[in-house]
């Protein structure tokens, strides 16, 4: 009835883990299901606006779905405009998404549960979509919508620690 969402979050030192990772888990899932996996980086839509973040991302969604991808990473989901981020509420109910939440700390803790993660996500989202002095965060997001957002996408989060091999040599 809606799409399986889940986050995978790491701290700086894990970004390349992260990225691999996700890509992986979402080529696995659509491999599974002969179909692809269609990937959108937020780095690249930060400089929009939030309106032409929203359409760019929902129109290579819905064009990768309609074709038969079966799953999506949304890589540096923190990095969309914070007005361009309530499109995961599309009208694509059997897919998967997958969203990468890269933190501003250097480490996470070794010992962390998803339920720590997702209050790390969780807040680290909130002061970075709700900043009124943020010029990519300022239109059209407010806690309301983001707690309407946050319940629809935050079912699991799963922290990530860095493979040294990944980090020095890349995803292979």
């Amino acid at each position: 009835t809606q799409p399986a969402i889940i986050i995978f979050t790491a701290a700086r030192k894990g970004e390349q883990t992260l990225r691999c990772l996700s890509t992986c888990v979402a080529d696995t899932y659509s491999a599974a299901l002969h179909a692809s996996t269609v990937q959108i980086d937020g780095t690249d839509k930060s400089r929009l606006q939030s309106d032409q973040a929203k359409l760019e991302v929902d129109s290579e969604l819905g064009s990768a779905f309609q074709t038969g991808d079966r799953a999506a990473v949304i890589h540096r989901f923190e990095l969309l405009p914070a007005g361009g981020t309530p499109l995961f509420s599309a009208a694509f109910k059997d897919v998967a998404l997958l969203l990468t939440v890269l933190l501003e700390e250097e480490t996470l803790e070794t010992q962390i549960s998803p339920q720590q993660a997702e209050e790390r996500v969780r807040d680290f989202l909130w002061a970075k979509f709700t900043n009124t002095r943020s010029p990519s965060s300022y239109d059209h997001m407010d806690s309301d919508k983001l707690s309407g957002l946050w319940s629809r996408i935050s079912h699991l989060v799963l922290p990530i620690h860095p493979v040294q091999t990944i980090e020095k040599e890349g995803c292979h």
